[in-house]
């Protein structure tokens, strides 16, 4: 009995969001690359704050939305990084 309650709160247990899907990292000022356009024709929104609703603003219209992360994590596509470290030339000939 024991092991058959086991059995099913683990079963359970699988299918929840941070054990299935891996979290997106991107921070205030990066742009994301989503799956589908906004109804303007663009791809491309930036993100404006970060937290469990995120604030992003599309870059062809300007719309303004708060999104929940969940929903918008699921139609990113690539994220485009604001602070790309500069790479210093170190080879020398």
């Amino acid at each position: 009995m024991l092991i058959f309650i086991t059995a099913a709160l683990y079963s359970r247990a699988v299918k929840c969001y941070n054990l299935t899907m891996n979290i997106i990292r991107f921070y205030a000022g990066d742009k994301l690359q989503m799956k589908k356009p906004h109804p303007c024709g663009s791809n491309i929104f930036k993100v404006l704050r970060v937290g469990s609703d995120v604030r992003v603003v599309c870059d062809g219209c300007g719309r303004d939305m708060t999104l929940p992360r969940l929903k918008l994590e699921k139609g990113i596509k690539k994220v485009i990084s604001a602070a790309e470290p500069d790479k210093p030339d170190t080879h020398r000939r």
